[in-house]
């Protein structure tokens, strides 16, 4: 699931569009509550349709829903869980990231809430590299899923000693060489299909002699080189991956939290940023924001009144968070947002925007 999915599934339109978001406990699989608060959001959604609709169409809504429902494996749960449906499509998606566990019946999906919790939890990719087999993972809140479609794992069938039989090095010197060399361009041009529909940040896992073909293959590239960690764990699993490039992927993610800041702070003496919700909220929504920077734990409930926001009490009716409004502004406008840490921009009010204009 990345973020050209979740742009796919924004365009459905339909009536009803039934969207059931589970956040299951993954440190405990097989739990008995995950299935009962599953069943409870079903119920609550399977009401809601049949009071809203005509049988006929409710009918088939709700049998896809309960065909959905049923077959989720909660024994292997994921981070996040969406269930969507209409009367014509379903799909049950395990998500790589957390979710606001909620039912909506609407006439869209609720693929603002992927698209926010993707852009919440830190999201990297980790590349094993091999001159046998590459594989890639996706990373997020310190569990690795390997990626299996997009042209990975990557194999490939590298030159034998007879088939360059006349070279000036001695033969199983430049046979080595030309093999990496092999390797090499085909993960970059699979990893570069990965992200050109969906950007992260990249550690790169191998022995140096590999990870030096790759390197020299890439050039310019769509994503960000976030570390190396040296050494031949091609058959390592997920678990044991994730504590290797943990502690690299998070320096990388602490200096990036710092970058963005000090671009913020900086370009506020030339009047290119605003502070605070009332002053970032017209030009988010006006397409003008490049950089949206906000404290991960910063909530500003709000109802929607002329275009503009006014705080209100968090009771749940009309009730939405301006945080995620102005996020979601941004992101669908081609801008970047970037939650750091509590504190970071304490001394300007919390949230900043770094403007295009």
């Amino acid at each position: 699931m990345d973020r050209s999915d979740i742009e796919r599934l924004a365009r459905t339109r339909a009536e009803p569009a039934v969207s059931v978001l589970l956040a299951p406990d993954r440190r405990r699989p097989g739990n008995a509550e995950d299935p009962l608060r599953l069943r409870h959001l079903v119920a609550e959604a399977t009401t809601r349709v049949r009071r809203d609709h005509d049988p006929a169409t409710a009918d088939a809504v709700i049998g896809r829903l309960e065909a959905a429902a049923a077959s989720v494996d909660l024994a292997h749960p994921p981070a996040g869980l969406a269930i969507l449906v209409t009367e014509d499509e379903s799909h049950v998606l395990r998500l790589p990231f957390r979710v606001r566990e909620h039912v909506e019946v609407n006439r869209t999906f609720a693929t603002r809430d992927l698209l926010l919790g993707a852009q919440r939890s830190p999201r990297f990719r980790v590349l094993v590299l091999s001159e046998r087999r590459s594989r890639l993972f996706e990373a997020v809140d310190g569990v690795l899923e390997e990626r299996t479609r997009g042209g990975f794992p990557v194999a490939v069938e590298v030159p034998r000693e007879e088939d360059t039989p006349h070279r000036d090095l001695p033969i199983h010197e430049g046979q080595r060489d030309e093999a990496l060399r092999v390797v090499a361009r085909a993960v970059d041009s699979a990893l570069r299909a990965v992200s050109r529909e969906d950007p992260l940040p990249v550690v790169l896992v191998g022995v140096g002699r590999v990870l030096a073909a790759f390197e020299a293959a890439t050039g310019s590239h769509p994503f960000a080189i976030a570390g190396r960690v040296a050494g031949n764990h091609s058959a390592a699993p997920p678990e044991a991956l994730a504590d290797l490039v943990d502690p690299v992927a998070r320096e990388w993610f602490a200096r990036r939290d710092e970058e963005a800041v000090a671009r913020l702070v900086e370009a506020g003496g030339a009047s290119r940023s605003a502070f605070g919700v009332d002053a970032v909220w017209q030009p988010a929504h006006e397409g003008r924001g490049q950089l949206l920077v906000a404290e991960e734990d910063l909530v500003w409930p709000a109802r929607i009144v002329a275009g503009r926001p006014e705080p209100a009490a968090d009771d749940g009716h009309g009730v939405v968070d301006a945080v995620d409004e102005v996020a979601e502004a941004v992101l669908v406008q081609g801008g970047d947002v970037v939650f750091v840490p509590s504190g970071a921009l304490a001394d300007r009010e919390r949230i900043g925007l770094l403007l295009r204009y």
